[in-house]
């Protein structure tokens, strides 16, 4: 009977710390579903290009990569943007431009039900955009370089709307309110690497609105 009474306690203890330890991973296990991570492309050029069958470019847009990190109606947001392009300048042949422009977002989205697939979202990002074009011009007996880089800096506000396909595939888009400082400057060089002592520079504030022209395409992990 003796021993009869200690299997049972230790059953008792092995079930007791079995259950509890179910009891914490599944508590663990519904906090770290409480945070979800989703990742997303501007997938606007691949549509355009798959869409369009005419001899038309696509339009341009920049390869966007999207970071989220979801808490219930909340979301912290990670945005990384980058487009370049070449090609000869549409009213004169002889220059030759070549952009590069990168942004960075950082921010925060709510979000708002509306039914079973459909959300509606808003919030704010800071953005730090840096472009740089370069111009070669040959219209001269010299060859001259045109460079003109700015630097965006300001807050983005933002509303747009979600559609759910699955459980683990959304889109989006988004129209957006921005107010940035634009810091521009230009500078000239010749073949020789002569700098031109003609350094235009220009500190500006502006004021822009985007439509929803972009659509991107969201992966839930």
């Amino acid at each position: 009977m003796k021993h009869i009474k200690q299997i049972l306690l230790v059953i008792l203890i092995t079930s007791i710390h079995f259950f509890s330890f179910s009891q914490n991973d599944s508590v663990q296990n519904s906090e770290s579903k409480a945070v979800t991570t989703e990742i997303g492309i501007n997938i606007t050029n691949l549509l355009a290009t798959v869409v369009d069958l005419t001899e038309n470019e696509p339009v341009e847009e920049p390869f966007d990569f999207v970071l989220k990190r979801v808490k219930q109606n909340k979301a912290f947001r990670l945005h990384f943007g980058i487009i370049g392009s070449k090609g000869l300048d549409e009213n004169n042949t002889n220059e030759t431009n070549t952009v590069t422009h990168f942004n960075l977002k950082l921010g925060k989205e709510w979000r708002v039900d509306m039914t079973d697939r459909f959300e509606f979202f808003y919030g704010f990002d800071f953005l730090m955009g840096y472009r740089i074009n370069h111009i070669k011009d040959e219209r001269r007996d010299d060859t001259l370089f045109f460079t003109e880089q700015e630097v965006q800096l300001g807050p983005i506000s933002f509303l747009g709307l979600i559609f759910h396909i699955n459980e683990k595939l959304y889109i989006s888009t988004q129209a957006g309110f921005n107010f940035l400082f634009n810091h521009n400057w230009q500078k000239t060089v010749d073949e020789s690497g002569f700098i031109s002592d003609e350094v235009e520079k220009l500190n500006e504030f502006s004021f822009e609105t985007g439509v929803p022209n972009s659509l991107y395409l969201f992966f839930k992990f």
